[in-house]
């Protein structure tokens, strides 16, 4: 979709970059030499949600980007708010684990809100994607 928007363009080498990272990050904990890491893995695990919130923020604005382009609605907004929902959550759950103030219950709690606002941004990129071929193409 790089023709559409410049936001695609933008954030093609950072999801083939991360594509590459998550792949030895994901060899890595096959073979359990994640373990050994350390507190390395704590800033491995912060660069996977930032890159991965800055790829997923990119999409949302070349998404509402298009919307003015081709004077549409494709639910850019109800996308972008889920994505707030997920930054959110993704950060609450991180920043949890370190704070001993928070129960495990808080915890558990906001790493399931990250899941669920996972998928239901995936449902609302679907239903901008759905509305962009039916509306666009």
């Amino acid at each position: 979709m790089a023709e559409e928007s410049n936001f695609f363009v933008k954030i093609k080498p950072f999801v083939t970059g991360m594509a590459i990272y998550a792949s030895i990050l994901y060899f890595l904990d096959l073979i359990g030499a994640s373990v050994s890491f350390g507190t390395l893995t704590y800033l491995l695990a912060i660069t996977s949600i930032v890159v991965s919130l800055y790829i997923s923020y990119h999409i949302v604005m070349g998404v509402i980007e298009m919307e003015g382009t081709y004077q549409t609605f494709l639910n850019g907004n109800n996308l972008k708010s889920t994505w707030q929902l997920l930054a959110i959550f993704n950060v609450l759950s991180f920043v949890s684990s370190f704070v001993s103030l928070l129960t495990l219950a808080a915890a558990i709690f906001f790493i399931l809100a990250s899941f669920v606002a996972a998928v239901c941004f995936l449902v609302a990129f679907g239903n901008s994607k759905n509305r962009y071929y039916e509306i666009v193409r």
